[in-house]
């Protein structure tokens, strides 16, 4: 028999182990014992002297399942103590409490590059051991919180509280029910598949008789796909080989490790292997890693965009994903076939699904094909046909038109620089495809109430940097810049490929990451939605260009609702009602300001802020003169017809004639109660946040805000389905913790909006509007922002002799530039009317100084050329 590891053994193994990336410990009670804390045993002979002082039969009946090894039972049984509630959950979460332990004891556990903590603990040691080592709180994912499953997207490290935290005993999960209920919670089912299959754990802290590992073994059992998942290491004492033996078959390596003899410190040898570990990868940072592996996501895409090209056109894009991937099964398969089970079970191999819930998935869409005469069955054996990669030929293709911008760009280099290396062509679909995925990961992650990442222009520019090593510097900005024009200003062709291509990658990642909840529970569509003025303005001011995505979206959510006989509702509370007609109001000062009358004017104004970005009517009007702009009007009598209201009245009219619900929110004694700790929490969380100190929110509106959270609080709560949408991602964010989250998991973005009914129901969809949804991003880097704006200007002109002068201009107008800005206190993307006006004659100079220079450059180029 192989001898019990030593702790130099352990710190061996530690380290070669971290040396992966998408590292996760997975830390039980055992941990927390070395910060002081009881065992499992200790702590239920805690509650059974609880429970003596109430009912001695209870607690005589506790001891006997201690005895018997039943600690979950035991549990169970303390909660049928004759106490109060209040006294119960006091009891629950006392010795976890902040002073009943020492974090001090695992500094060197944390400090170790894991990308995520995961804990079955109550207590806070892990996470105040965390702020020790980093000098900063950890981003925290607690169980019934959004956070639980919007975690699972976060690129930085976090700590995963899975069981409740004593800081709120009612979460608490310590009993055989409590373990059965939260077996229902898909949030957390999802987050442990994805921590389990695609990402590495090191498992510390358990025994066999830990009822949380037992239950989390339970899950695994259920979940896990031979082959697929990653190995992770489970490192457990001496004389634990029933659980060894049980995470073996998990695909789980242990490390069986040697016991000391001093009883009070029996994981020596762990805890000394554990410290130098940490002392040999001090200042090793977390290897970081794409959220979810490349190839299934790529793979999958492609099958369903075989699938939608096959029509019907409105078609669920979660049919979409399912039977695409069924399709693309067949198709490998071929000559032979495939039955129901052997495709149920490739599915579970990819989708965070169990065998069984695969099974349940799969039936409805055969079926669909074999109607559809897509495949066909014979026996028990379903046969395909063949499929063709279309998604690669459209890629191709959009690559082709990045390849044309890039030479476009590329016209005014010398000669040796203007050569553009031959594997540039293949370097650009992969930069498409990557950036398409990055984008459908990005989407879904915000479904799931995660930050995004809005600079576009990293993730190509990253890119670039790490795979086109041989590649010229310049050439990879002109290649990324190339690129992130056609993504963010495509033709009407273009657009017609990148949106279905947007729109799928969502669904795709949506269905790898979340399955159980769009192919398991068809029913969870809302059934009311409140808006929000950054959603309802653009929805009801013609010619904005989201309003189509807006109407679609919602006139497909209207359509299935009633179909499954629900009234839906689309409301709008009284409260921003005054928003709305502020922002009519300044659209006027804004186009006043910045003279946007004029169409050249206004042209540019929209080519740096993007008809997004900008106040919602000057965008809208942006879009009327562009189309129009031989019978241009000025803005405020377009204001007059296309936004005819002033007042409140007039505005509660016309939003109704639009199919919106003016609500006012008012409260009952409880809900002004509830509306008091709201609006308490949500101030605190403005006065904590990092932005509110160069860009904070006026009390007026946080108090308009939590009103509309704490209606939406009531009526969840009443258990209506209802969902409040809001382009605002930083009260997106901060909606997290005990007062905000529960209102907070059912707010959603616009882009959200969209996307789920697109995922449940299909919709019509306007490919330049959706296009302009997905891709509606721009870059964070102020230098890169300038010079892109200034190419595409002088581009605009199409003279050769510009575009030759343009090289050795650009350097010293956007370095000199930036410094202005930045001297000036410019906020580039500020929506503040006083901000955009300033920033609007800030671009005139700059544009003015640009083509001054390159005026005296092309005089002096046509000069030499006459010469």
């Amino acid at each position: 028999m192989k001898p019990p590891a030593t702790w130099q053994d352990i710190a061996n193994k530690v380290v070669e182990f971290l040396g992966t990336p998408g590292t996760v410990l997975f830390a039980g009670a055992g941990v927390g014992q070395r910060a002081g804390l009881p065992s499992w045993a200790e702590y239920l002979d805690h509650l059974a002297s609880v429970a003596q002082t109430h009912d001695p039969n209870i607690a005589a009946a506790i001891r006997d399942r201690i005895k018997a090894n039943r600690l979950a039972d035991a549990a169970g049984l303390f909660k049928l103590c004759q106490m109060s509630e209040a006294d119960k959950y006091r009891a629950l979460a006392e010795p976890f409490l902040p002073g009943r332990y020492d974090p001090k004891y695992l500094k060197p556990l944390v400090a170790l590059p894991f990308n995520a903590i995961v804990t079955t603990n109550y207590d806070k040691s892990l996470l105040d051991a965390w702020a020790g080592v980093h000098q900063t709180a950890p981003d925290t994912a607690e169980l019934f919180e959004p956070t639980m499953k919007a975690a699972i997207h976060w690129p930085d490290p976090f700590v995963a509280r899975v069981h409740g935290r004593a800081e709120l005993p009612e979460t608490i999960v310590v009993s055989s029910d409590d373990f059965k209920k939260i077996q229902a919670n898909d949030d957390y089912i999802e987050f442990l598949m994805n921590i389990f299959r695609f990402r590495r754990c090191l498992i510390i802290g358990y025994s066999f008789l830990d009822p949380a590992i037992t239950n989390v073994l339970v899950y695994i059992t259920r979940s896990s796909a031979k082959g697929v998942q990653p190995t992770h290491l489970a490192l457990v004492p001496e004389g634990s080989d029933e659980l060894a033996a049980g995470l073996a078959e998990l695909s789980v390596e242990t490390l069986l490790y040697a016991k000391s003899t001093d009883p009070a410190n029996p994981h020596e040898a762990l805890w000394s292997g554990i410290s130098q570990a940490a002392t040999r990868l001090s200042g090793k940072e977390a290897t970081t890693h794409f959220p979810l592996p490349l190839e299934p996501a790529r793979h999958l895409l492609a099958a369903s965009y075989v699938r939608a090209r096959m029509g019907p056109q409105f078609t669920a894009l979660r049919e979409l994903v399912i039977e695409g991937a069924i399709m693309s099964l067949l198709s490998d398969a071929l000559p032979n076939g495939l039955t129901e089970g052997q495709i149920a079970q490739e599915i579970h191999n990819c989708m965070a699904l169990t065998l069984d819930e695969a099974r349940t998935v799969v039936t409805p869409p055969l079926a669909a094909l074999v109607r559809s005469r897509i495949c066909r069955r014979e026996g028990d054996q379903l046969y395909g046909t063949p499929t063709k990669n279309t998604l690669k030929r459209d890629i191709d293709e959009l690559a082709r038109a990045a390849m044309q911008r890039l030479q476009l760009r590329r016209g005014g280099r010398t000669t040796d620089e203007s050569t553009i290396p031959d594997s540039v062509p293949a370097l650009l679909h992969d930069l498409l495809e990557y950036a398409i995925l990055w984008r459908g990961w990005d989407l879904g992650a915000e479904l799931a109430g995660a930050p995004v990442h809005p600079d576009l222009w990293t993730i190509l520019i990253d890119y670039l940097d790490a795979h086109a090593t041989t590649i010229r510097p310049a050439l990879r900005f002109d290649m990324a810049s190339a690129s992130l024009d056609l993504l963010t200003r495509p033709t009407n062709k273009e657009a017609d490929m990148l949106a279905p291509i947007g729109r799928l990658a969502y669904a795709t990642y949506v269905i790898l990451q979340h399955a159980r909840g769009p192919l398991l529970h068809r029913r969870i569509l809302p059934e009311a939605i409140y808006l929000d003025t950054s959603v309802a303005m653009p929805y009801i001011v013609e010619g904005h260009p989201l309003r189509p995505a807006y109407v679609d979206a919602l006139d497909a959510w209207r359509a299935a609702c009633l179909a499954s006989g629900i009234e839906p509702r689309l409301m709008l509370a009284d409260v921003f009602m005054n928003e709305i007609l502020a922002h009519r109001r300044r659209a006027l000062e804004i186009v006043a300001d910045a003279s946007l009358e004029n169409p050249e004017k206004l042209g540019r104004h929209i080519l740096f802020f993007g008809a997004e970005y900008t106040n919602v009517f000057v965008g809208a009007y942006a879009s009327w003169v562009g189309r129009l702009s031989k019978n241009a009007i000025p803005f405020q009598e377009w204001l007059a017809k296309y936004a005819p209201y002033t007042n409140r009245d007039d505005l509660s009219a016309y939003l109704s004639h639009h199919g919106i619900d003016p609500v006012a929110l008012q409260f009952d004694s409880k809900g002004t109660e509830l509306l008091h700790s709201t609006l308490a929490a949500l101030r605190t969380a403005y006065q904590r946040d990092e932005r509110s100190r160069f860009d904070p929110k006026f009390d007026v509106l946080i108090a308009d805000e939590a009103k509309q959270l704490t209606q939406l609080t009531i009526e969840l709560r009443q258990g209506r389905r209802t969902l409040f949408v809001t382009a605002d991602r930083r009260l997106r964010r901060l909606s997290v913790g005990h007062a905000l989250g529960y209102a907070g998991a059912a707010t959603i973005s616009h882009i959200g909006l969209v996307q789920l009914v697109d995922l449940l129901v299909g919709m019509k969809a306007d490919s330049p509007s959706i296009s302009r949804l997905i891709w509606s991003l721009h870059s964070n880097d102020h230098n890169v922002t300038l010079r892109n704006f200034l190419i595409t200007i002088a581009l605009k002109r199409q003279e050769e002799a510009i575009v030759l002068s343009l090289p050795s201009i650009l350097d010293n107008v956007v370095a000199s530039a930036v410094d202005d800005a930045a001297h000036e206190k410019l906020r580039f993307w500020s929506r503040v009317p006083e901000q955009q006006a300033r920033m609007a004659r800030f671009l005139d100079r700059v544009e003015d100084q640009f083509f001054d220079e390159m005026e005296a450059a092309v005089a002096k180029f046509r000069r030499e050329l006459n010469d």
